[in-house]
């Protein structure tokens, strides 16, 4: 690993390889196949390409192992003169970024425009190497630029070709023409007279025609046959609406890629055609609720387009290490070990996006270990080092730190003797109107509209309360759900017959899951009416370092998506001690580290340890959580502060009750009979 990083480091201190290991690893480089799946203008590819040439230059400075490699695999003699002319009449950078292109380098994207923009940068990349002269019939010593053509394509890589079917049924012809297509590709490439080159393009549409005429007689799927033989490369407009390396790059890509690496897109399935959606949600394990376009290229890069060793790394948002939406790609990452390491950048890398970034490096080879950069200062990286299995107990939540210290604090928080919020409260996000101008009128409006008090519900959003505290109950909602008669109703109807058009736009009244003068998710009226129940502000920004904004009520009030709520499974349900431990340091440290994300997840809290304690103890820090309560709403601040400090440190007693024992820093005890 040393040798290797000292190797890829701009440095000028030499490597620290032997011979048999320069040529070993010449021979690695050159075998090597990579691939960006989403390359866009090519920034990715033309990275690798410069690391590469410049890991050539390390390791062999004359040009001459890299040059023999590359005429070993040479039998004609008019090639080889060539060969030799590209090196020597060109800049030794120019030799090895053209036969790394050609023997290393893919692309793929989805819009053509990109393709071309792509291939423009290698171009000038290459001119950039070659030696010039004054001399206009020799084109000023500027050769001819390789075809492209088959290395970088416009197609969808997300979408496979169909099934094959009775493969063992295959003509042997397939097997010649895909070989003698594969050798016109590389003929292709390389190919300077532009009558040379159309012709070589007419035999491979010859051949791709002929292909798809046995494929179909096979008895493969007509289908496959089609996309096959219609695909062509050397059309710059046209786009593929399918990707298969074999059948674009050639068979020896059958088993993949070796890496692939770049910064997919990040477009939410949501603003995707229904029936691309809808192919998605079929073919793709791993999508799952509001998913990202992003996790479908991990998957589609890990298990279809990546060989055995294979490694993928991606630039993507950070959400991705804990949001709900992409938990069953991080179980399929997390369980099959193929995470290496997660290397965290914050919201500083890209200008035009406002995005928390991260980097994940997967290999699939089973990793042991999964290292952890935390890179927000780049000059000041922190580096850890945890096992494979470590974010299990986290429920596959990823987190970008893993220190002694933190990890020692979790075994405590997640051992022990502990119950889960699930147990005895029920969690579930407050109410999405659809349509908040129809569903929350000001004061005026429903005066105005005379809006029938018995629909109408005191209504909080996140922003009406504060920890230990709710500032202002003054907001109404119209509560109106599939049971609702709205008949009975006539001012309320005829409110909302403003809206109609517009409500009845939403996807839930289109799919006939609700009537047009519902709430789009109305929850339980039940749990909603229930008290007291505990509010939660949904919605954080993560770089605050209160993470966790959690209070009580007593009235029935409703709120918004932007709160969750837990209300409690029985009248003994520990409603006061559960607020006291979630407005805690321990679990505030817990959402500030491991559940770090804009969105405090219903999912999460539903499996927050919380620690068992005697009857005696629980009623105790009730009583102290009420105190704190009590104060905020009289304006005592100091007291309410006190109080506060007080029920935190009981919290953590009950967690860490040895480590406090051990210091002599226990009072509950003493407290208890107190209150």
């Amino acid at each position: 690993r040393t040798g290797l990083d000292l190797l890829f480091a701009y440095t000028e201190k030499a490597h620290a390889f032997t011979a048999a290991e320069v040529t070993a690893l010449i021979a690695a480089i050159d075998e090597v196949k990579i691939l960006d799946p989403a390359c866009g203008s090519g920034a990715f590819p033309m990275g690798v390409l410069h690391k590469l040439v410049y890991i050539l230059g390390k390791l062999d400075p004359d040009n001459e192992r890299w040059k023999q490699t590359q005429l070993a695999k040479l039998d004609s003699a008019t090639m080889r003169e060539e060969l030799e002319r590209a090196f020597a009449d060109n800049n030794d950078d120019y030799g090895r970024k053209l036969y790394l292109i050609e023997n290393c380098l893919y692309g793929v994207d989805i819009q053509p425009i990109a393709i071309q923009i792509t291939k423009l940068r290698f171009f000038i990349s290459l001119v950039c190497d070659q030696k010039t002269n004054r001399s206009k019939k020799d084109n000023h010593g500027i050769r001819p630029l390789p075809n492209l053509e088959t290395k970088f394509v416009a197609a969808d890589t997300l979408v496979g070709l169909p099934e094959m079917e009775q493969m063992e049924l295959v003509d042997p012809r397939v097997y010649q023409i895909e070989a003698e297509i594969e050798n016109l590709y590389h003929r292709h490439f390389a190919i300077q007279r532009r009558d040379q080159k159309l012709a070589l393009q007419r035999q491979i549409k010859i051949l791709r025609r002929e292909l798809g005429t046995l494929l179909a007689e096979s008895l493969m799927a007509p289908k496959k046959a089609e996309h096959v033989a219609a695909w062509d490369p050397f059309d710059p407009q046209a786009t593929a609406d399918f990707f298969n390396p074999h059948w674009m790059f050639g068979r020896s890509l059958t088993p993949g890629f070796d890496v692939i690496i770049g910064n997919p897109p990040y477009l939410n399935v949501e603003l995707v055609e229904p029936a691309r959606k809808a192919y998605f949600a079929r073919q793709f394990e791993t999508f799952y609720k509001r998913y990202d376009v992003f996790g479908l290229f991990f998957e589609a890069a890990l298990t279809l387009h990546t060989n055995a060793g294979g490694v993928v790394t991606f630039i993507i948002p950070q959400q991705i290490a804990n949001n709900l939406s992409y938990k069953k790609l991080r179980d399929l990452i997390l369980e099959k070990r193929w995470l290496r390491e997660v290397y965290y950048l914050g919201d500083k890398v890209f200008q035009a996006a406002n995005n928390d970034v991260c980097v994940l490096f997967l290999t699939k080879v089973g990793n042991k270990s999964i290292r952890l950069v935390n890179a927000l200062d780049l000059e000041n990286q922190t580096v850890t080092t945890v096992p494979a299995d470590h974010f299990k107990r986290y429920s596959n939540v990823i987190s970008f730190s893993g220190d002694a210290k933190g990890e020692a604090i979790f075994d405590k928080v997640f051992s022990g003797d502990r119950w889960l919020v699930k147990e005895h409260f029920a969690v579930f996000q407050g109410i999405v109107t659809g349509n908040n101008t129809a569903f929350l009128p000001s004061a005026d409006e429903i005066r105005e509209a005379n809006i029938e008090k018995a629909l109408l519900h005191p209504v909080l959003l996140g922003r009406d309360f504060e920890k230990w505290s709710i500032r202002s109950t003054e907001r109404r909602i119209i509560y109106t759900d599939a049971n609702t008669d709205i008949c009975r109703f006539p001012n309320t109807k005829k409110w909302l017959e403003r809206f109609r058009d517009e409500l009845e736009t939403r996807r839930e009244c289109r799919n006939g899951v609700i009537p047009w003068f519902s709430l789009q998710w109305p929850r339980s009226k039940s749990d909603l009416d229930s008290s007291p129940k505990i509010l939660i502000q949904r919605t954080r920004n993560p770089r605050l370092k209160t993470r966790i904004v959690a209070t009580v009520e007593e009235e029935g009030l409703y709120g918004m998506e932007s709160i969750i709520f837990l209300s409690p499974k029985t009248p003994s349900s520990p409603v006061f001690f559960l607020l006291a431990v979630l407005n805690s340091a321990v679990i505030n440290y817990l959402y500030a580290t491991r559940y770090l994300n804009v969105a405090v997840k219903a999912e999460y809290l539903k499996s927050t340890p919380i620690p068992r304690v005697s009857e005696y103890y629980e009623d105790s820090i009730a009583r102290l959580a009420k105190c704190v309560l009590a104060a905020r709403r009289t304006g005592e601040e100091v007291a309410a502060q006190f109080f506060a400090d007080v029920t935190d440190a009981c919290v953590m007693e009950c967690y860490f009750r040895e480590h406090m024992a051990e210091r002599d820093l226990m009072f509950l005890d003493e407290l208890a009979p107190q209150l």
